[in-house]
């Protein structure tokens, strides 16, 4: 699954080739003040459009266009130093940077569907829950994450 994240700020600026794709755009507004009918719906949408197209276009969350920008300084470094964030092991079950060519959403959760990978590099982190499971600690992400990831976490939560 693949989610793409604009605001209100940059929507433009963000865009992009993204916006010339033809995929379905969830309004999270309504999801972050809005009723819980409102909710319900919002709720619906995600579920039917992860399993029709694996991908969407989320607008008007609580993610700033700075935090995205953080994690963009990231994924500039050069590939030697986003390395040394690198864990082999199973993909989604140990934290940190994951190169290009690991994930595939054709393969979600095991289910080999395709032989190719996507063309996506990531940084998977854990939420503080897990963190004793992995011995890991918040001193161990690259020191530009350091700030970012709590408070992206906190704003992930409260979608």
């Amino acid at each position: 699954m693949y989610v793409h994240t604009f605001d209100n700020d940059n929507h433009q600026n963000q865009c992009d080739d993204m916006c010339l794709l033809n995929i379905n755009e969830i309004d999270m507004s309504k999801f972050i003040s809005g009723t819980n009918e409102e909710k319900k719906e919002i709720a619906l949408l995600f579920d039917k459009t992860f399993h029709e197209y694996g991908i969407i276009r989320l607008m008007n969350t609580n993610i700033t266009s700075e935090l995205i920008d953080k994690s963009k300084e990231f994924f500039s470094l050069n590939l030697e130093t986003k390395l040394k964030y690198y864990v082999n092991g199973p993909y989604y079950e140990i934290p940190g940077y994951k190169p290009t060519g690991l994930e595939s959403v054709a393969n979600y959760k095991g289910q080999k569907k395709a032989s190719y990978s996507d063309s996506v590099e990531v940084f998977y982190n854990i939420f503080k829950s897990q963190s004793k499971q992995f011995n890991f600690s918040i001193d161990q992400l690259p020191e530009l994450f350091r700030d970012v990831i709590p408070d992206y976490i906190l704003k992930s939560r409260q979608l």
